[in-house]
Formats: structure tokens, sequence, C-alpha cells
């Protein structure tokens, strides 16, 4: 069932698929305060797509401080 998964085309694939994600996974978590290092985990095999979300779901964001207005 899941052997097809780990063929090279289905591998290539994805890796295409996270080459793609890559640039603008790190653009959210820099525009989100975060490292954009983490947009690394995209790579990882199957899940990375979801260790992304999840740390921009669950990790607490920083905050910052309001922006004054303009008079």
């Amino acid at each position: 069932m899941f052997e097809t998964l780990l063929t090279p085309d289905a591998i290539l694939n994805y890796l295409a698929f996270a080459a793609l994600m890559f640039f603008p996974l790190c653009m959210i978590f820099k525009r989100a305060g975060f490292p954009i290092v983490y947009g690394v985990y995209v790579f990882a095999p199957y899940a990375g797509m979801f260790i992304c979300l999840g740390i921009l779901g669950l990790k607490h964001w920083p905050n910052e401080p309001p922006k004054p207005e303009k008079a």
C-alpha cells in the first residue's frame, strides 16, 4: 500500500514540491517573526509540510509593539 511512496519518482516529485514551497514558507516564517531556517523542515519527506504548518499554528508568535499612527 505505501510502497509506492518510496519509489524514486514519488520522492523526486515531493522534493520538487518542497523546492517550490521553500521560498514562500521562508517569507511566511520571516513575517511571523520566526527564524527562516524553519522553512528547511519542508524537505522532510511526506511530513515536512505538516511540521511547518504545526510550527506556524501551535507555536507562540512573537509580539510586536503597535505601530504609531501617522498624523
